[in-house]
């Protein structure tokens, strides 16, 4: 799921945080239109067992490609 973050645009309006545009869903789960990258982030900080902070920087990064 985390890795099919990499194709979502996020529209990045001027002194705002980013966000996404469209409303999306990553394996059966729906997120609403206008939920901002923190927003993404501290979901799967909650659903994720080793949290967002492994996924960003200690997740195989040979998979990503």
């Amino acid at each position: 799921m985390w890795e099919a973050l990499t194709d979502i645009p996020l529209e990045t309006p001027e002194n705002a945080e980013e966000y996404i545009a469209e409303p999306m869903t990553l394996h059966g789960i729906s997120f609403p239109p206008g939920i901002t990258r923190t927003e993404l982030w501290h979901w799967f900080d909650e659903h994720h067992p080793q949290g967002v902070a492994y996924l960003l920087y200690d997740y195989p990064k040979e998979k990503l490609r």
